[in-house]
């Protein structure tokens, strides 16, 4: 048996498309985490402020109606806090905003750069509505503790279709069907090779130059499956740590019909090791990678001499992958 020359491929865009999809996991995974983890503002008081007769001024402030407001004094140690809801007017002080409120009202809401906004409905506090001319305390403090992930996106159950395109030794497009039960992970999965080996010529025991050599080109399909269990990050984030048994198959295609039969099938199977990020947009659709190790377990007749003339088949038995899925949730 004799062969061409190797043949390498270039992959050096496929690497900087699989770069570029890692860094952008790694920035909506810091983007998301970075808001789990802003200061929260909490009520720490809110209640009527009898000894301050503000909103009962010699001229009370009043609306575009005409009738009377009510003054809520926000007690809160930060600059920049905007307030929404039946606001007229905001008087800022040192540590203490002045909001001027309609009459009737009966919530605000609070937004202060890096903190979760805040909407206080006055009657979780013993206040139904704001009385005209009349002062409230809102006296806010600041947790420093993170808010408990309470995930809307990310199920402990529930299954997946998955559509994806592998970038490394095994350069392919597939799809896979998983399902987590109680954050355990199972997953089917497929794989088509995108491009065909090398020309590999098997040459019969007769060393005549009448007799020619049988060539053929090899296609790849990879099947398997991987158990795993996922971690919960963020609203937005899980991690799932996989192993996985896949087999290689292996078709030739007839390139040249000699007097040789030569091997016309083979196979490799493989164990491998790795982690699927997986981020969810909404509750029906998201995005994942996966890298992941592989290494062989057994081979079929002849694959090592096969993988001897040929770069590509020998790139099957072991070495790094890394896929990126597009996901539907059900």
């Amino acid at each position: 048996m004799h062969g061409q020359d190797h043949i390498f491929l270039d992959h050096s865009n496929g690497h900087k498309k699989m770069l570029l999809s890692v860094l952008m996991l790694i920035m909506l995974f810091l983007i998301d985490v970075n808001s789990l983890y802003a200061q929260s503002m909490e009520v720490e008081l809110f209640e009527v402020d009898n000894m301050d007769l503000a909103a009962r001024a010699k001229k009370p402030r009043k609306d575009i109606n005409g009738k009377y407001e009510a003054i809520v004094k926000v007690q809160l140690a930060h600059n920049d806090a905007v307030f929404e809801g039946n606001v007229d007017t905001v008087v800022v002080t040192p540590g203490e905003y002045f909001v001027y409120m309609y009459k009737d009202s009966k919530k605000i809401k609070i937004k202060a750069p890096n903190k979760l906004p805040l909407t206080v409905h006055f009657g979780d506090y013993g206040h139904k509505k704001l009385k005209e001319k009349t002062t409230y305390v809102l006296r806010l403090e600041l947790a420093e503790r993170a808010p408990r992930i309470e995930s809307n996106l990310i199920k402990p159950n529930g299954g997946y279709f998955e559509g994806c395109f592998q970038i490394g030794n095994l350069m392919s497009a597939g799809g896979a069907l998983g399902w987590y039960f109680s954050n355990i992970n199972v997953e089917a999965n497929f794989l088509i090779g995108l491009s065909k080996s090398d020309e590999i010529f098997w040459n019969s025991s007769n060393t005549s130059e009448s007799h020619l050599p049988t060539s053929y080109t090899y296609n790849y399909l990879n099947f398997g499956g991987k158990v795993g269990y996922g971690f919960l990050l963020s609203n937005h984030f899980r991690l799932t740590p996989q192993i996985g048994i896949s087999m290689t198959s292996l078709k030739g295609t007839l390139q040249n019909a000699g007097e040789s039969g030569g091997i016309k099938n083979t196979y490799v199977t493989t164990a491998s090791m790795g982690a699927r990020l997986h981020y969810a947009f909404t509750s029906y659709f998201g995005i994942s990678i996966a890298p992941e190790y592989s290494f062989g377990l057994s081979k079929g007749k002849a694959f090592d001499t096969m993988a001897d003339v040929s770069s590509k088949i020998k790139k099957l038995e072991s070495g790094f992958n890394c896929k990126i899925g597009f996901n539907v949730f059900f």
